[in-house]
């Protein structure tokens, strides 16, 4: 032991290491410059979240720009890998690459969202048919990212993710928590009573606009889920918010309710590129159909839902940080009706 309490020895070497749940699978790839004892607390810190195959199933560290180390339990029999012809150095240069690409999409998306004044985005999640990528941003220019394919539900890596951004920035920074992913708790389930507020959009009319407007308008509560907006083929269609309910007045001193519903509008059509180009760096990581895109900001967070053929979407808002978890479950259920009403939502033809 050093005189600052840590081994030089490499904590992937450690006796402690060796009692890790899945020693046996448990790989750790360092950059040359890591060679220091302060990274060992890192590495244990990540490796502490890889203890079944749930998910994560890879684990890595950036700052400033450069990759730093990458854990991972890809040699785990039950870890399907979409590059199995590879060999395992290029798999994970693979995931090493396409990781450093989610950063930089979350940092031209913190930029494109700074409009909103609803903070730094500090949590990126894209979940498809086959596995699900996240980008937590600890500090500025300080990731942590991971990625996770085929489990039935993505939500344990995004939790163990969000903790491990938590824990870091507490616990050896001695930052504040900013709630990555919001609070288990569930706020109230009774209606709202505050007045809904909408506006139309020409991509949608007739029964299936109806539909829309029904979902949208039945599944705001000013406590979570205060907007949402469905847009078919990339333009919009239809938006519903709750913005006059009292307890959000603060959001718009600087910033008038039409101001912010204009800007979401024009959020909508933006993110089609940005996730194009996102989602052809990360496929070699996971492929398949969209299923959502988180952006989490430090005051709530933006959703996209797909509802049907590319284009077509539900974007969900909440300004409320605590409640980013309860708002989204609230959006699902909007979702679902839609879907059970007419699943896909078919363009095609609605200009009846």
């Amino acid at each position: 032991m050093t005189a600052d309490g840590y081994s030089r020895e490499f904590w992937e070497r450690s006796p402690e290491a060796r009692e890790h749940p899945l020693a046996d699978h448990l790989t750790v790839t360092r950059a040359a410059h890591t060679e220091l004892p302060g990274y060992n607390v890192l590495i244990k810190a990540c490796a502490n979240i890889l203890v079944d195959t749930s998910g994560p199933h890879v684990v890595a560290h950036f700052e400033g720009g450069y990759h730093d180390f990458t854990v991972d339990i890809l040699n785990e029999p039950r870890c399907p890998t979409l590059v199995a012809a590879e060999t395992p150095e290029g798999v994970r240069e693979g995931y090493e690459r396409s990781f450093r690409q989610l950063i930089l999409s979350a940092d031209r998306l913190d930029r494109k969202l700074a409009v909103l004044q609803t903070g730094e985005l500090m949590r990126t999640v894209l979940e498809t048919e086959q596995g699900t990528v996240y980008s937590g941003r600890i500090r500025p220019g300080q990731y942590v990212t991971g990625s996770v394919a085929a489990v039935p539900n993505a939500q344990v890596m995004d939790e163990r993710l969000s903790g491990l951004v938590t824990a870091v920035r507490t616990q050896l920074y001695g930052l504040p928590d900013e709630q990555p992913g919001g609070s288990p708790v569930r706020t109230p389930a009774e209606p709202s009573k505050v007045t809904v507020f909408s506006r139309n959009g020409t991509a949608l009319n007739g029964e299936r606009l109806e539909m829309v407007k029904a979902a949208c308008d039945g599944h705001l509560h000013e406590d979570d889920l205060q907007y949402l907006a469905a847009f078919s083929g990339w333009k919009f269609a239809y938006s519903a918010d709750l913005f006059g309910a009292e307890r959000l007045s603060n959001w718009f001193n600087g910033m008038s309710q039409d101001q912010r519903r204009d800007h979401y509008e024009r959020l909508g059509p933006e993110l089609g590129p940005e996730l194009a180009q996102l989602r052809r760096s990360i496929r070699r990581l996971v492929g398949g159909e969209l299923r959502r895109f988180v952006l989490d900001v430090q005051a709530g967070a933006v959703y996209v839902h797909p509802t049907g053929r590319s284009g077509d979407f539900l974007l969900g808002v909440t300004m409320n940080q605590a409640a980013v978890l309860n708002a989204e479950n609230r959006m699902r259920d909007a979702l679902d009706m839609i879907r059970r009403g007419f699943n896909p939502l078919d363009t095609d033809n609605c200009h009846e």
